[in-house]
């Protein structure tokens, strides 16, 4: 077991695909830094030059690609952040399962060891690649920025009373981005083990690599119209949404977690798939 995790782990961090991912990530975090981040340290310059007490500068809380998804940059990020998880290591049960790789190996070693194995290298650099790019700009924020603690009566961030964790925001805004992190890491992570199911359906690699993004966007469009804005997957990821996404966060990962792992660790090791 022990040694197919690592061969696993080891194809999903030293992939192409990982390096890929982490690229496009990482080059729209640094954009919106470039575009949006450094005209605010700007104007923060200013703004003691002009000793002006009533004006609220520019702080980092409010400024980072995380609360500022109104943003190009940002929103591209949060759309296509399901294609970023997939690219790793989701779509190689796929090509395992073409190459013959899979019966090879479960001639040597226990087939349920062989699942347990790609679903969590899977889930972890789905995760990890993801969570990287909103660290970087993060990171670069701080360079530029002051982590002054939020001021509600100030009226520049989007979080209220009615938000998620307001009052973290609000005492512990440290925290609150760390909770996000981890909100992004597993929910990015399970988005992509969704295709290791759809490896099972999909005629085409691309197919494979594409349905956790469609299935992403039709659940948007879906609770949207249903008037449920506050579950649509792209609001629980986003740290500046000021509606409440808690119940959502919970209900929607543990539908993902037994979704996806009856799907494909159970079913596939009960069943040759292949």
């Amino acid at each position: 077991m022990k040694r197919m995790m690592k061969i696993e782990l080891r194809r999903a961090f030293t992939s192409t695909g990982f390096v890929l991912a982490l690229i496009i990530g990482c080059l729209i975090a640094v954009v919106h830094w470039a575009l949006f981040v450094l005209p605010v340290s700007v104007t923060l310059e200013e703004y003691v030059a002009m000793n002006k007490p009533m004006m609220y500068p520019g702080w980092l809380y409010t400024s980072w690609i995380g609360s500022d998804t109104t943003a190009i940059p940002a929103y591209l990020l949060f759309l296509i952040l399901p294609i970023i998880a997939v690219l790793p290591h989701a779509d190689t049960f796929f090509t395992d399962a073409g190459s013959g790789f899979i019966q090879n190996i479960c001639i040597r070693t226990n087939r349920r060891h062989y699942y347990i194995a790609k679903y969590t290298a899977t889930f972890l650099s789905g995760g990890t690649v993801t969570t990287i790019s909103f660290l970087l700009n993060f990171l670069l924020s701080c360079l530029v920025l002051p982590a002054m603690h939020p001021e509600a009566s100030a009226f520049t961030s989007s979080i209220g009373e009615a938000s998620t964790f307001p009052h973290l925001f609000f005492n512990l805004p440290l925290l609150y981005v760390g909770v996000y992190f981890l909100i992004i890491f597993v929910f990015c992570g399970l988005l992509a083990t969704i295709s290791l199911i759809s490896s099972y359906f999909a005629g085409y690699r691309f197919l494979v690599v594409l349905t956790p993004f469609l299935l992403y966007l039709t659940a948007c469009a879906i609770f949207q119209l249903i008037g449920l804005a506050d579950w649509q997957p792209i609001n629980l990821l986003d740290p500046s949404y000021p509606g409440n996404t808690l119940v959502a966060i919970f209900v929607e990962c543990i539908l993902l977690i037994l979704f996806t792992q009856y799907g494909f660790i159970v079913k596939g090791a009960r069943e040759d798939i292949f």
